[in-house]
């Protein structure tokens, strides 16, 4: 996005917020800006949901008046609260929402804006993921913001996706043309393969966004947060937070999103009832083979099959993996800034992991 001066900006909006909808031609007579200059603020003020573009010939715009939501981290005491706060005023202002998803995800772009903390928001079409980037972070494009890798070759982004990407906002993965995106949101596991590139995974925490199941209070209106004495992250951990964060996440393990280590399991349990059948029946043998080879042709289905929720060696503890370690620890430098106490810090950031792991798989405590 290209800056704009200060003046600029003020020249523009003064004017087309008093008349409310304007052509361009309109905004030149009027501020004495036009050109390039006029271009790129024009662009920028779109891209920022401020105006809105209605009509093309005429270039006509449309102001956009601006639903700030504050968030005051001084009246707003932990993470709990901020997600009944967050999915409350989104709510109020005409968003339809999905429960346990919408607010994660909005909580987890906060993190992005203030924290080296990365994240992966996906599911289907149209359930509001570029209205949460646009509301927490102000603007959706490139770097800071990559959009559906699924149709770029991950070659070509990939270092600037290590470097200087925050999020990734990316639908579900799959046949264009022939499948709905909507129909996995049905499912509760989604595999990796429709999630995102395993190189990626957890360099960005995924979180799901589903469609909305709420009905809407009046209409659509598009939130900016602002976001008032915000912690300063930067200042160093003590040492036993670490370690506290390190014990906290091992108590909790993930259901695998990974389809071979899945297929390898049924390939296992598939052989044991074929050696474990012991009559002489072909047929029968060609129907158990039938049903697991159709298992394994959908990776979807698979990773939803209930029997294989009980089998512990398919799930995985929440402190293993170095890059999700990694972004844990940016959640809790900001939640212990936040806070000022270790115990809550932990619990916070752990509570956060799992709420955004859920979204998209099972969680679990070891000892449940």
């Amino acid at each position: 996005m290209a800056r704009i001066s200060r003046e600029v900006r003020s020249k523009i909006l003064s004017y087309i917020s008093e008349v409310g909808i304007a052509t361009r031609n309109d905004i030149i007579k009027t501020t004495g800006i036009d050109g390039k200059t006029l271009t790129n603020a024009l662009n920028a003020l779109c891209e920022e949901g401020i105006l809105e573009l209605i009509n093309e010939r005429p270039k006509t715009f449309k102001y956009q008046p601006r639903n700030v939501v504050k968030v005051d981290f001084n009246e707003i005491e932990d993470y709990y609260q901020l997600k009944f706060y967050v999915f409350k005023n989104l709510r109020e202002m005409g968003w339809r929402l999905s429960p346990r998803k919408h607010e994660i995800a909005a909580i987890a772009l906060m993190y992005t804006k203030f924290t080296r903390f990365r994240v992966l928001i996906f599911g289907s079409q149209g359930v509001g993921k570029t209205s949460l980037i646009r509301a927490v972070l102000g603007h959706t494009e490139p770097p800071l913001v990559l959009e559906d890798l699924h149709t770029k070759k991950l070659y070509d982004v990939f270092s600037s996706v290590k470097e200087n990407t925050k999020v990734i906002e990316e639908q579900y993965r799959h046949g264009w043309g022939r499948e709905m995106p909507s129909k996995f949101d049905k499912f509760q596991i989604v595999p990796l393969s429709k999630i995102g590139p395993s190189e990626l995974l957890f360099r960005f925490i995924p979180i799901r966004v589903t469609q909305p199941i709420s009905s809407a209070k009046g209409f659509f209106k598009q939130v900016h947060f602002e976001f008032l004495n915000v912690p300063n992250s930067k200042s160093l951990l003590p040492e036993q937070a670490v370690e506290l964060l390190d014990k906290r996440l091992g108590e909790y393990c993930y259901f695998t999103i990974d389809p071979a280590r899945i297929e390898e399991v049924v390939n296992k349990l598939k052989i044991d009832e074929l050696v474990n059948y012991t009559d002489d029946t072909s047929a029968e043998f060609y129907r158990i083979n039938a049903r697991y080879d159709a298992l394994i042709r959908d990776d979807v289905k698979l990773a939803n099959w209930t029997e294989l929720w009980d089998i512990q060696s398919l799930y995985d503890p929440l402190n293993t993996d170095l890059q999700l370690w990694n972004n844990a620890l940016e959640v809790l430098k900001f939640n212990y800034a936040w806070s000022g106490d270790v115990e809550n810090a932990v619990r916070q950031t752990v509570d956060f992991i799992v709420d955004a792991f859920s979204t998209f798989t099972l969680v679990k405590r070891k000892d449940v």
